[in-house]
């Protein structure tokens, strides 16, 4: 059985809660510019800095189970797409259901995690590149490095969301209604 590289925290970033993560961007940012400029800087006193902080653990942690809830959760609706029935003179208790599930849900609180999830990572996502192309090639690193630095958990986490989204634009068309009514 493959060992699957993880992210080094377990906490996920709170939706309500600010995340202070300036702090760690620089230390991070800094440290993948000593390594593409392999100068004899301390890398140790880079390093240390980024340990200390939470930042891509949570951050990456956050991005997975996103990515799990909303591949899960789009699944079910598509599973169960054919129940949900719309249009004049039928009983459209389920369609109503979801379009409030989504307003409420979706709009009201998902949406905006996900954004800032999004926004989080593009803050670092130049540093992560360059930390990428530095370990590209490197045996101990490949799995950590593909998984992480080179952005295919980024990729997964945008197209969890633009399959989610074109769910429930698919849902709104068929029962002609424009999102937001």
């Amino acid at each position: 059985m493959a060992k699957s590289a993880h992210a080094s925290s377990t906490n996920m970033i709170l939706p309500d809660a600010p995340f202070p993560h300036s702090e760690a961007l620089l230390a991070i940012e800094s440290f993948s510019n000593l390594l593409s400029t392999s100068a004899d800087n301390d890398v140790v006193a880079l390093q240390e800095p980024i340990e200390k902080q939470r930042y891509l653990g949570a951050l990456f942690y956050s991005m997975d189970e996103s990515t799990r809830w909303l591949n899960a959760a789009t699944e079910q609706l598509e599973r169960d797409n054919a129940l949900i029935i719309c249009g004049p003179n039928r009983n459209t208790t389920r369609f109503k259901y979801l379009q409030n599930v989504f307003n409420k849900f979706f709009i009201g609180g998902v949406q905006p995690y996900l954004s800032k999830l999004n926004g989080l990572y593009l803050d670092v996502q130049p540093s992560l590149t360059n930390l990428h192309m530095r370990f590209d090639g490197i045996p101990a690193f490949s799995e950590y490095n593909d998984a992480y630095f080179s952005g295919k958990r980024y990729e997964d986490f945008q197209n969890a969301v633009k399959n989610h989204v074109a769910y429930w634009q698919s849902l709104f068309k068929r029962c002609g209604i424009q999102i937001g009514q």
